[in-house]
């Protein structure tokens, strides 16, 4: 059974209307005010032209190949600056967030202005910088050479040892 050309056209503009896209209206679509679908395969013919078996001047208003690329172009110019503005926020966020947290602690010592609180925490520093200088002028012991065992000194505590011959002296032997 064939099918017939009327039924060909009927098919091909359901699918176009069903898979396809709205464009700028071609001139038979713009006369009859309707909408201006085209296959998203093949943008030649809209579905009211592919309906009614007419030429379509759809590709008349499709952009050139140099008018794409000036879209993107544009495109490409758009989402770098968008990029480099989210930069610029991130930015500016953190400078709040800096500027938050040094007013709390200007507050919480009891400031009254930030240069305030930039002098007491350089003098902190300093502070820091000279401790730690001084922990590393102790003279630590080398690892090279083996440390000398304690020596004990039963002099040094002031108690004399028991002579040999003292009852003492066998209690500390057993």
């Amino acid at each position: 059974m064939d099918i017939s050309e009327k039924e060909k056209k009927l098919v091909l503009s359901l699918r176009i209307e069903r898979c396809g896209f709205e464009m700028t209206p071609c001139p038979l679509c713009a006369r009859s005010g309707r909408r201006c679908i085209v296959d998203s395969m093949d943008a030649t013919r809209c579905v009211e032209c592919v309906h009614q078996g007419k030429e379509c001047g759809v590709l008349a208003k499709t952009p050139s190949l140099s008018e794409w690329c000036s879209i993107d172009r544009s495109m490409e110019k758009l989402q770098q600056e968008e990029e480099e503005a989210m930069a610029k926020i991130l930015r500016l966020r953190r400078q709040q967030a800096l500027l938050r947290r040094r007013r709390d602690e200007m507050i919480k010592r009891g400031l009254r202005s930030l240069d305030e609180l930039d002098a007491v925490e350089e003098e902190e520093r300093q502070r820091e910088e000279n401790q730690a200088k001084e922990m590393n002028s102790v003279q630590i012991p080398s690892t090279d050479e083996p440390a000398e065992p304690a020596k004990f000194d039963p002099f040094a505590y002031g108690v004399p040892l028991p002579y040999p011959d003292d009852a003492r002296w066998s209690t500390i032997q057993h």
